[in-house]
């Protein structure tokens, strides 16, 4: 099914296979990504460390998907923009016919969230579409690239590419 919305790969884990990494959430507040503070999706608004990690360990399974894009200019960050984009967008798609199949499920994306073009906890107004809405990956702790390893899939890295990875958890 995954391949059918665009997904280069696909594949099922135990969510106790998941490998959590907490010194990622300080690579978030060194604010890389310049979305610390700025987005629902990303710390600090998306939640506590724990309560993030607690929220995994909720569902026994979880559905890696993985989009590779090519990328035209390597210091074009609309081209990364657009690839991102569109990963997230097979992953809420992937999400919600799950969720027509009444199997209940969570998503957590790649990147920060791109639904509103400003969100609205600059303003410190709640979310305006929070079933849409996916907290990244980094947030949850998630080391992508032991994550890809214990999947068997390639964490590509190059100036032609661009790799995102996401998953979508849920119970036998």
């Amino acid at each position: 099914m995954c391949y059918n919305y665009g997904a280069n790969n696909a594949r099922i884990i135990n969510v106790d296979q998941i490998i959590f990494n907490r010194q990622m959430r300080e690579w978030c507040k060194d604010n890389v990504c310049g979305n610390y503070g700025k987005n629902y999706a990303c710390p600090p608004s998306a939640g506590t460390i724990d309560e993030l990690i607690n929220k995994v360990k909720q569902y026994s399974k979880a559905l890696i998907i993985q989009t590779i894009s090519e990328i035209n200019n390597f210091e074009d960050t609309a081209d990364y923009d657009d690839a991102l984009e569109f990963h997230n967008m097979i992953m809420l798609e992937i999400r919600d016919t799950l969720r027509e199949l009444n199997i209940e499920n969570h998503a957590i994306g790649g990147g920060h969230c791109r639904i509103c073009s400003m969100c609205s906890c600059l303003y410190g107004e709640p979310c305006k579409f929070p079933e849409k809405g996916m907290i990244s990956l980094s947030a949850y702790c998630i080391d992508v690239g032991k994550l890809a390893t214990t999947c068997g899939l390639k964490y590509v890295k190059d100036s032609k590419t661009v790799t995102y990875f996401g998953l979508i958890l849920f119970n036998d």
